[in-house]
């Protein structure tokens, strides 16, 4: 089917969010001693991150979930078939007939054009747009670590931004409207350089929203994505065009949720895991608010209180000691967490009684 040409709106801002389907609820049935609410670790942890998990599985609170709706591993999800020839023979009237003409075909592409390209007028011309160079095996979550190689072997040309270059497209997964997400690619290839690009990839369009080249530095490139919706790649390929001894490499794509840039300088924080990142990020998405002051109690996949809350306030606030720009972390806040303004202590006013407002993490 045609697509069409991409559009370069780099500094269009992303505005039209997207539902993304959650993943199934986890109830675990903890005993309680004394006052207050469990810490919410499950028993017998079965993942860290989803890579921890099989396929077409999710790590949520630390539990492999299956998701269906997730494309298959690379490598799966292939078959073979054969189909039977027929053979038949007709007969018909001879006729003959005269006539003059003369014609010419369309001339031919040389060198001939490769397997991506079709020859139109003698000039070889890529299919379709960048984003069909996307492998539907080629997903990459919210909180992953992978290492790729850019060569003939492993990816595929495409005529971008002026060049011709080698590209491999990873499309985000485990989204959820309001995340951000922040991808950094770094490369040990000497003299390989790695650019990445942000493509929007819905409606039978192939729009750029951002491109970044840090250079020599690392990390090479990096990007903060808004999440909107399931059809967002990120592309890597060469600063080099093709056919320069730069133009292959390996690289290492990381993928981080992240929190609390707004209120931090546009300094965007990491969390120690993605089980962090899932329930510090729930309590923003269940109550929006920002980040200055605040340590907030912990929410599992049901809104729950999870006995523990986000290290979020550098110093002493909170008695959590997070320092510098050290990845937020979750700590043990007993009852005070596990409960409604237990002890008085509390992450966020919801935590406290009707009536008290958190102020300075106590409920008065």
């Amino acid at each position: 089917m045609a697509r069409a040409t991409i559009v370069d709106v780099r500094s269009r801002a992303l505005s039209v969010p997207l539902s993304i389907p959650h993943t199934a609820l986890i109830a675990v049935a903890i005993a309680l001693v004394g006052a207050g609410c469990p810490p919410g670790e499950p028993l017998d942890p079965q993942c860290d991150v989803s890579a921890d998990c099989g396929e077409r599985e999710l790590c949520v609170d630390r539990r492999c979930l299956r998701d269906d709706s997730l494309p298959l591993g690379e490598g799966e999800g292939e078959g073979e078939g054969e189909g039977e020839e027929g053979e038949g023979e007709g007969e018909g009237d001879e006729g003959e007939g005269e006539g003059e003409g003369e014609g010419e075909g369309e001339p031919g592409c040389t060198p001939a054009c490769n397997e991506w390209q079709t020859c139109d007028a003698g000039t070889c011309n890529y299919q379709g747009d960048l984003c069909d160079t996307f492998n539907s095996a080629a997903t990459v979550d919210i909180f992953a670590d992978i290492d790729r190689t850019l060569d003939a072997a492993t990816a595929e040309p495409y005529f971008h931004d002026g060049k011709e270059r080698y590209w491999r497209n990873h499309r985000l997964i485990q989204t959820r409207p309001g995340m951000k997400i922040e991808v950094t690619v770094t490369t040990t290839t000497t003299g390989y350089d790695p650019v990445a690009y942000l493509l929007d990839d819905s409606a039978d369009q192939c729009t750029q929203l951002g491109m970044n080249d840090d250079g020599a530095g690392l990390p090479n490139a990096k990007l903060t994505v808004d999440a909107t919706g399931d059809n967002l790649d990120v592309a890597v390929t060469s600063f080099a065009a093709l056919g320069s001894a730069n133009a292959t490499g390996s690289y290492h794509l990381k993928t981080r949720g992240v929190l609390c840039g707004a209120d931090n300088g546009n300094v965007w924080l990491e969390t120690v895991d993605q089980q962090t990142y899932d329930q510090c990020f729930r309590v923003f998405e269940m109550f929006p608010q920002d980040c200055v002051g605040l340590n907030p109690c912990a929410r599992d996949e049901a809104g729950n209180l999870t006995g523990k809350f986000c290290c979020i306030q550098l110093g002493t606030a909170g008695d959590c000691g997070r320092a510098g720009n050290a990845p937020i972390f979750l700590t043990e806040y007993g009852d005070e967490c596990g409960g409604v303004g237990l002890g008085n202590a509390c992450g966020q006013t919801s935590d406290c009684v009707a009536g008290l407002s958190c102020v300075g993490n106590v409920c008065q």
